[in-house]
């Protein structure tokens, strides 16, 4: 067989990775997530402060697990 690689021929070739694609279906999830959750407190009269904000855009970005975004948005009793 020797050292070289063997590609198998598929036809033509995803435009992107199938991972990359995924990771943007799960941000567009987590963003329409997000801006219902806003919609919903905006009709109740409120509006989220600067911090939610911030952590809402790293929760839409990935940066924070829905459990965390959650603990730092939700005051504890």
């Amino acid at each position: 067989m020797g050292d070289k690689p063997n590609f198998i021929d598929r036809g033509e070739a995803e435009p992107f990775p199938i991972f990359v694609t995924k990771q943007h279906d799960e941000r567009a999830k987590r963003l329409r997530a997000v801006r219902f959750a806003r919609a919903s407190v905006g009709l109740e009269g409120f509006t989220l402060s600067e911090i939610d904000e911030e952590n809402a855009k790293a929760y839409v970005d990935g940066e924070m697990t829905l459990d965390e975004f959650l603990r730092r948005s939700i005051p504890s009793t």
